[in-house]
């Protein structure tokens, strides 16, 4: 597959017909660097924060034993949580901690009713089988 740069007057961007939206490759160049014929694209790859979920507790997170951490921590220095580096005073490093905070708190959340339900079940089965036990052991010859 050949790919030839697009000429800088035509926009990053463009639609087809069918609507889809298409990156279009551009060479710059840039003239602090003096690096001719680089290609860019206008977006970072990867996921967007969107905005907060419905369910976001910012007060909660802020108060969590993981945040207060973050918070004495100084410019510049690391925190790792959930296989993540969080760098304090990055761009969006906070935010993204926040929210990390927030997403396994929802998850431990969920995993206790799971298993206050499970214990529910098992004490329901409990009751039911133990009479039905005891009356067969006490109507054996």
């Amino acid at each position: 597959v050949h790919v030839a740069p697009v000429p800088a007057s035509l926009p990053k961007h463009t639609h087809t017909q069918e609507g889809r939206l298409l990156m279009l490759e551009v060479v710059t160049k840039s003239r602090e660097e003096g690096t001719a014929g680089r290609t860019c694209q206008s977006t970072m790859p990867g996921p967007k924060m969107g905005a907060r979920p419905p369910d976001f507790d910012e007060e909660l997170v802020r108060r969590s034993p993981t945040f207060r951490r973050w918070m004495e921590l100084a410019t510049g220095q690391k925190l790792k949580y959930a296989c993540r580096e969080f760098i304090k005073d990055r761009a969006g490093d906070e935010e993204r901690l926040m929210r990390r905070i927030m997403i396994a708190r929802r998850n431990n959340v969920r995993d206790h009713q799971a298993l206050k339900k499970a214990r529910e079940i098992k004490k329901i089965k409990e009751t039911l089988i133990e009479p039905a036990t005891t009356a067969t052991a006490t109507n054996k010859p």
